[in-house]
C-alpha cells in the first residue's frame, strides 16, 4: 500500500491542489450566476465546459481514453486486456456511485438548486414550489418547460441553451453529479496518464484535473449548484478515485512494461 501511495505521489498531490483550489474559488468568490445570462461574453463557454461534464461528454471521454490506450497497445495483447479490465471497473464504480449519490443522497436532503429557486422568484415555479418539489422528475421537467414557453418574456436575459439546462436539470441539488462525475474522471484519467507517458510528457496528467475544476465551476457559475454541491461532489469523486488508485488491478494494468509512446 505504501509503494502505490509514494509511486502515485505527484497524481494524490496534484487532485488535492486541483480540490483545494475549487474550495477556495467557490468559497471566496462570487461566482454563484456569474455567467448565465446573454449578456455574458462567456456564458456560451462556460455551458460547453459543464456540459462536458454530464453524461454524453463524460462516456465520450471514456471512449476516446479507450481508444487512444487502444492505438498505443494494441500489440500487446495481456497489456490490453488488463487496461479493458480496468476501463470496465472505471465505468462501474463512476454508475455505482453516482446512483447512489443521486437517486439516494439527493432524495435525503432535498435541496432545491439555485436555478429552481430563481424560477420561483420569477413566478416560473408556481405556489413557492410546494407542488414542484414533490412532483415526479418527469413531470418536473415537462411542467418547467410548459411553464418556461409561457413566461418567456421573464427569461429573456438567460442565455438560450443554459435556459434549457436548467429545466433539464430537474433533481434536487446536494451532491453535484457533475462534480463527483468529473473529478473521478478526471483523477483517473490524470493516473492513467502519468503511468503511461514517458518522463517528458508527465506533465500533461494535470491537463483532467484542470477539466474537472473547470466543469465544478461551471456548475456554480450557470446557476445549478451552490458552493456546497460541488464541493461536496468532487470530495466523493476523489475519494472513489483515489481507492480505486490504491487497488492491486491498477498495478496489473499498468505496470507491464511500456511501448513508445
Amino acid at each position: 500500500m505504501k509503494k502505490r501511495i509514494r509511486k502515485n505521489n505527484f497524481i494524490f498531490i496534484s487532485s488535492l491542489t486541483s480540490y483545494a483550489l475549487l474550495v477556495i474559488l467557490v468559497i471566496f468568490f462570487p461566482l454563484e450566476f456569474s455567467g448565465y445570462r446573454n449578456s455574458d461574453s462567456l456564458a456560451p463557454v462556460w455551458y460547453l465546459i459543464t456540459e462536458s461534464g454530464g453524461f454524453y461528454g463524460s462516456a465520450f471521454i471514456l471512449i476516446a481514453l479507450l481508444a487512444y490506450l487502444y492505438f498505443h497497445f494494441r500489440s500487446s495483447g495481456k497489456r490490453m486486456k488488463y487496461l479493458f479490465e480496468l476501463i470496465v471497473l472505471i465505468i462501474l464504480v463512476e454508475l455505482s456511485s453516482l446512483a447512489f449519490s443521486q437517486l439516494y443522497t439527493k432524495e435525503i436532503v432535498k435541496e432545491p438548486r439555485p436555478s429552481q429557486m430563481y424560477f420561483v422568484e420569477k413566478g416560473v415555479i408556481e405556489k413557492g414550489g410546494l407542488e414542484f418539489f414533490s412532483m415526479p422528475m418527469n413531470e418536473k421537467k415537462n411542467y418547467l418547460r410548459q411553464r418556461a414557453e409561457e413566461r418567456k418574456s421573464d427569461l429573456e436575459d438567460v442565455y438560450p441553451p443554459i435556459l434549457s439546462s436548467w429545466s433539464f436539470d430537474t433533481s434536487f441539488s446536494f451532491p453535484s453529479g457533475h462534480s463527483q462525475s468529473s473529478y473521478f474522471l478526471g483523477v483517473m484519467i490524470a493516473f492513467i496518464m502519468f503511468r503511461v507517458l514517458p518522463d517528458r510528457k508527465k506533465l500533461l496528467a494535470v491537463i483532467p484535473l484542470v477539466w474537472a475544476l473547470l466543469v465544478s465551476l461551471s456548475r456554480v457559475i450557470i446557476g445549478v449548484h451552490y458552493p456546497r454541491d460541488v464541493i461536496a461532489g468532487a470530495a466523493v469523486g476523489i475519494f472513489f478515485a483515489f481507492m480505486l488508485i490504491l487497488l492491486k488491478i491498477t498495478d496489473r494494468a499498468l505496470n507491464l512494461p511500456a511501448e513508445k509512446i
